[in-house]
Order: C-alpha cells, then sequence, then structure tokens
C-alpha cells in the first residue's frame, strides 16, 4: 500500500509539473511579448483610445486552414485588437470571417471592397501541394462607415518570413491609422471629372482606393462642382 501511494504521488508530482510548466510558459510567452513592445500599445495610442466614445467592430477576414506564418499574423492580429479594447474600455470588438474562397462571386465582392488577396501553396495531409487564396486584411467599422485595414506587407526586397515579421511590427500603426480616419467627422473631398471623355470608374480603380484612404473619392461632372471640393482630377 505505502509502495502503491508512493507510485500515485510521483505520478500526481509529474502531472501537477507539466500543468504548471504548461501554464507559466505561456504566461512568459504574453510577458515576454509585452517586454518587447511588440504587443505593448505607445502612449499616443493609450491616449487617444481614453477618448474613444464610438464602437467599433473588426472583422478579420484572414481565416481558415492558415499556414504558420500567416495563423501567427492572424493571431497578432487578434492581441492587438483585444488590447486596443481593453485601453479603449471595451469599444473594439472582434470577429473571424470565414471566406469561401471557392466563390468567385465573393472574391470579387471583397476585392471590389479593397480587400486584396494572396495566393499561397498549402500541404494536404497526403502531401499534396494546393493553391489556396488568402485575404490578409480587417474591415475596420461602425454603424456609418468602414476602412480596410491590410495585415501584409509585401516588399519584393524581403523573404516570406521577413515580410510576416514586418506585418506584425506593423499591426498597431495599421490599426490606429485606420481608427483615425474613422474618427475623422468629415474628410477632404476628392473629385474625378467625368462627362468630358475622362477614365471610366474601373480603369481608376487602383489609384481610387489609395485616395479614399485619406479622402472621400467622387466621380462628378462640371455642373456638380462647388466648394466642397477640395481637388479635381482631369484623367
Amino acid at each position: 500500500m505505502g509502495q502503491y501511494k508512493q507510485h500515485f504521488y510521483f505520478i500526481l508530482w509529474i502531472g501537477l509539473g507539466l500543468l504548471l510548466y504548461g501554464t507559466s510558459e505561456r504566461f512568459y510567452y504574453r510577458v515576454d511579448l509585452t517586454a518587447e513592445g511588440r504587443y505593448s500599445l505607445s502612449e499616443n495610442t493609450k491616449q487617444f483610445l481614453e477618448h474613444l466614445t464610438t464602437d467599433y467592430e473588426a472583422d478579420i477576414y484572414l481565416s481558415g486552414e492558415l499556414p504558420y506564418g500567416f495563423y501567427e499574423l492572424q493571431q497578432a492580429a487578434v492581441e492587438i485588437i483585444k488590447e486596443l479594447d481593453r485601453e479603449s474600455n471595451q469599444h473594439i470588438s472582434f470577429s473571424i470571417v470565414d471566406v469561401d474562397t471557392q466563390n468567385s462571386e465573393k472574391v470579387r465582392q471583397l476585392s471590389q471592397r479593397g480587400l486584396n488577396y494572396t495566393s499561397v501553396n498549402i500541404k494536404d495531409k497526403e502531401g499534396r501541394l494546393t493553391q489556396q487564396l488568402l485575404f490578409p486584411a480587417v474591415v475596420l467599422h461602425n454603424k456609418e462607415k468602414e476602412v480596410v485595414i491590410p495585415l501584409l506587407k509585401n516588399n519584393p526586397a524581403l523573404s516570406g518570413q521577413e515580410n510576416l515579421n514586418q506585418s506584425v511590427a506593423a499591426l498597431e500603426y495599421e490599426f490606429m491609422n485606420g481608427l483615425r480616419m474613422l474618427e475623422r467627422k468629415a474628410l477632404p473631398i476628392v473629385a474625378f471629372l467625368t462627362g468630358q471623355g475622362e477614365l471610366n470608374a474601373a480603369q481608376t480603380l487602383d489609384f481610387t482606393q489609395s485616395l479614399s484612404e485619406n479622402y472621400e473619392v467622387k466621380r462628378l461632372e462640371a455642373k456638380q462642382l462647388d466648394d466642397k471640393v477640395a481637388a479635381l482630377i482631369i484623367a
């Protein structure tokens, strides 16, 4: 009986040791990330969030069966959003959107909204490579308007892993840039002149998407122009 007890306590101590190891590993992992400044927010960000009164939701479109690097990026985005939510007194929630990338119409609609996709090769259980579309982006929105936040940096001079590392490092900047845009009461209006044989909306789509990050973009005929238009583009 005494030998049985010794074996029992020995197994119990092993179990407790493994449990404490797993718990402490997660704890120190989170602390280490904060110590590195990877997920800790800057003072400027904290001050901005203190005055946030509007409720926002962040829809994360980076979803599905993700390669490890993209899974890390997704989880880093989740962690940043949680920090933003905590510092803003629970004004920023999030959800992960399951995207059906086999639906070409859905892919087209997301692309038109400004969500750029990337194609990656993934090994299935049998070791075969399959191509998968991913949308490394977040749509941050309130009840009135939205902004697309790109998650993935794509510097051709860097390796895939280096781009992912830079993407994680830039998350706070990207989210705060999106929040500041949504918090602005009114964006300056930039208008494309129409009705005189200029380029159509499809031909200026990329340029329009870039401008829309900082401006309200309209397409107006000459008779519709007024002093609210900050800049006029004739192309």
